[in-house]
């Protein structure tokens, strides 16, 4: 199989972090895309067997590297070796219901590709995982625990595992609004015990909790650039 390497990126003033191994690669594309498209290197015939497909666009690179990375090597250069200028006039942020539709869509063929075959309400909990907007309700919370359960004992390996662990806190960043309700249904969780958070994440979801702000409101995007990154 070929391989494929995507250089980690830079965001400013922030760094952004994906996973870099092989399986931690792999199993993160099942939520979001991580290959960082500027970067990506591969061999000429990786392109030419791998295209842009019409009917995925605003998302046609996650598309790509999801059905890529399916069959073929990858790995990630874990440094940060581009700066990229993001704005809230971005085209893809101005269009972000409409690639949330498409995104969808990759996350579901993504999993069946892998060989889940999720309920109609799995799916919906998957999406939520990382949607961009806060969760309001608490069965959604324990919902989404539930499944990234499910997803965590059918992987075996340990970076992959770490992974989706890992989600479990981006959820219950979502969660904020739900306020310390969020905060011992995150503690309580097999999860919490699995993902072992530091210290430092510990207090800055608890801030979170405290605060119960909306995801999408300005005061929270503050509250995330000082503390936690989703």
């Amino acid at each position: 199989m070929r391989e494929l390497v995507c250089r980690v990126w830079k965001g400013y003033p922030a760094h952004v972090r994906w996973p870099h191994t092989e399986p931690a690669v792999r199993t993160a594309m099942l939520f979001q895309n991580t290959l960082c498209h500027p970067t990506v290197l591969a061999r000429r015939e990786v392109f030419d067997r791998f295209r842009y497909r019409e009917d995925y666009r605003l998302v046609e690179d996650y598309d790509l590297f999801s059905r890529a990375c399916d069959e073929i090597r990858i790995a990630i250069i874990p440094e940060a070796l581009l700066r990229y200028r993001r704005h809230r006039d971005q085209s893809t942020q101005a269009r972000r219901d409409a690639m949330e539709t498409v995104t969808q869509r990759i996350r579901m063929e993504t999993l069946q590709r892998r060989g889940f075959s999720p309920s109609q309400e799995e799916l919906r909990l998957h999406n939520l995982i990382r949607t961009p907007k806060s969760m309001h309700t608490i069965d959604d919370l324990t919902g989404i625990e539930v499944w990234l359960c499910k997803l965590y004992d059918v992987h075996t390996d340990s970076e992959a595992r770490n992974v989706i662990a890992r989600q479990w806190l981006r959820t219950c960043i979502r969660a904020v609004p739900l306020g310390h309700v969020m905060w011992r249904t995150f503690r309580s969780s097999r999860l919490f015990a699995l993902l072992r958070p530091g210290l430092a994440a510990q207090i800055d979801l608890l801030a979170l909790a405290a605060s119960r702000l909306d995801y999408r409101s300005p005061a929270f995007s503050t509250l995330r650039r000082m503390g936690i990154s989703s």
